[in-house]
């Protein structure tokens, strides 16, 4: 019987449809460099998940290396998740937790080390049981993990073009891009964020009405120790 995984690798909080829900799509570790993330099994049976992990890296053109965490590479892995595989019963909450490897492993603390932390569900089918449908669509996700640098160093390059914005994060650290224009007049289509991992060449869209005009924008690291306030012509470049 074929069962079709779907991953939904977004920007929210949760999925509220009969699906797995996880309590956050991106997560800082603490200062030890562990973390949690809460899971709940919302289909309406037991549910099989198994978590797996993706260390991301970058390469001089800033596009993303995603390298898994393999049992031919396990002496190399900085991070691993306190449940691999786990059973939740329906409308059951778990947390799992992130552990840093660290005393084990040497790791680079001069610049994040950033993870996708993966958990893809199934139905958990018990001897003799059979699957309902021929063709069964489960809901997982990616969860971005970042451990920060011990020390911030960024530096960066910002081109507006109109309405498309490139940023290179050519800092240790990830960034935080905020445009924010929202009001007690306008609170739909005003705001924009964007996170840039370090290393990483991103483009994006801003909305097609603030093509031709101003927009003032905000830049920070993680904890905020670094905050700048800019403004970005329709045609500029920083």
């Amino acid at each position: 019987m074929k069962r079709i995984i779907l991953f939904l690798i977004v920007i929210a909080f949760s999925f509220s449809a009969n699906a797995l829900k996880v309590d956050t799509m991106f997560l800082l570790s603490d200062t030890k460099g562990n973390g949690v993330v809460t899971v709940t099994n919302d289909l309406p049976k037991n549910s099989f998940i198994k978590t797996s992990i993706f260390e991301i890296t970058t390469d001089n053109a800033g596009e993303v290396i995603r390298t898994e965490y393999t049992k031919q590479n396990i002496q190399s892995w900085q991070i691993m998740t306190t449940s691999p595989k786990l059973i939740l019963e329906p409308s059951r909450v778990k947390d799992v937790g992130i552990r840093s490897l660290c005393h084990k492993v040497k790791c680079d603390k001069t610049k994040d080390r950033t993870f996708s932390i993966v958990f893809e569900p199934s139905p958990y089918l018990k001897k003799g049981e059979e699957q309902e449908n021929a063709v069964q669509v489960n809901y997982g996700y990616s969860v971005i993990y970042v451990v920060p640098a011990e020390k911030s160093d960024m530096q960066y390059s910002i081109k507006r073009n109109g309405s498309v914005i490139e940023i290179f994060n050519k800092g240790n650290t990830m960034l935080t891009f905020v445009i924010d224009r929202c009001s007690m007049d306008k609170t739909m289509d005003c705001r924009v964020q964007e996170r840039v991992i370090a290393g990483r060449f991103r483009t994006f869209n801003i909305p097609e009405y603030m093509k031709a005009i101003k927009v003032n924008a905000s830049i920070y690291n993680h904890d905020e120790s670094y905050k700048r306030e800019i403004a970005l012509e329709p045609e500029s470049q920083l």
